[in-house]
């Protein structure tokens, strides 16, 4: 009863879910601001957002090395599995073996620097190989 001084079992559970959904958005935006630290832009992180919650089928909040497979295969990225493994490892801040979302971007980010990194060398190997044909076409 209003002003009474006592919770009815609705209104306690109604309080508990408010609580829940504020905390939901503090930890929302603390994860946007480290987001943002790491030069991921708000709507990319709510890309990956949607992907984790899609790949944690179980809705445990964590994802293993299997789910991430899934992701980097859903964004067609190319990646060793002995590579990825050691990059989860770094990542794995608590070495679960499981990663929070937080950690899943951190992730990401180091798996795009990877191969961005990776088709710098091969189109530098490329441009190489054309200098070099030149040349030798010129000898």
């Amino acid at each position: 009863e209003k002003g009474s001084g006592t919770f009815v079992l609705e209104e306690l559970l109604t309080m508990i879910q408010r609580i829940g959904e504020q905390q939901m958005q503090i930890n929302r935006q603390w994860e946007n601001q480290q987001a943002a630290l790491l030069g991921i832009s708000r709507k990319k992180t709510a890309d990956l957002r949607r992907a984790f919650q899609a790949l944690d089928t179980t809705g445990s909040g964590v994802l293993g090395i299997s789910e991430v497979e899934r992701a980097l295969a859903l964004l067609t990225w190319r990646m060793p599995l002995p590579t990825l493994q050691r990059l989860f490892d770094e990542i794995d801040e608590d070495k679960s073996g499981q990663l929070k979302f937080l950690e899943f971007l951190k992730l990401m980010q180091k798996v795009k620097e990877d191969i961005s990194a990776k088709n710098m060398i091969e189109e530098s190997r490329k441009k190489q190989a054309v200098v070099v044909g030149a040349l030798a076409a010129q000898a």
